[in-house]
Parts: structure tokens; C-alpha cells; sequence
């Protein structure tokens, strides 16, 4: 029998207090940093991965603050919440249909 994948949240007897959570670790900020793929399109805030890969620790050490702050304020720049969307064809199927 295969165990439901989130079978924590079934049974109120097994709730679990996610109040605590840790702060964001430099360490975690270079890692994801160090899996962004470079020569990807900007955002709508037009910062190139090649800027956050080649920024020293000083711009580190900040971004994981801002991550911090945003993450114990539960309060985000409403920029950060839109996104621009393209669809790429990529000479499969047909150009006109859009699924």
C-alpha cells in the first residue's frame, strides 16, 4: 500500500507548527545562485543572472538579508508579484496553435 504524499495534513492528530521556521543561510543563497543558468532572458527586473553569479559577498550577504526580511515580515514588493510571460515557438507542431 503507498503512503499518501502528504499524509501529515490528514490527520489532525499529526499537525505540524510550521510558526518556526529558520532564517535563510548564505550558504542556501550561493547554491541556488550557483544552479541559475546563465545567457537566461531578464525579468521584469531586468537583473541578468550573470550579475547575481558574479556579485562578491557583500551582495550575497545582502540578498540573503532581503530574503530574511521578506520572509519574517510576510511582506513582498508588489513588483515581485507580476511577471511577463512569452511563448517561444521551438519548430514543433503548429506556430498558430498555442497549446
Amino acid at each position: 500500500m503507498r503512503k499518501a504524499k502528504y499524509w501529515w495534513m490528514k490527520s489532525p492528530s499529526r499537525l505540524r507548527d510550521f510558526g518556526y521556521c529558520r532564517c535563510f543561510r548564505i550558504e542556501e543563497v550561493i547554491r541556488a545562485i550557483s544552479r541559475m543558468s546563465r545567457g537566461r532572458a531578464t525579468g521584469p527586473d531586468e537583473i541578468p543572472v550573470n550579475f547575481w553569479k558574479s556579485t562578491d559577498k557583500a551582495g550575497i550577504e545582502w540578498l540573503t538579508r532581503l530574503f530574511n526580511v521578506i520572509f519574517k515580515t510576510t511582506k513582498m514588493p508588489d513588483e515581485w508579484r507580476w511577471s511577463t510571460m512569452v511563448p517561444l515557438y521551438k519548430n514543433k507542431g503548429d506556430i498558430q496553435n498555442s497549446e
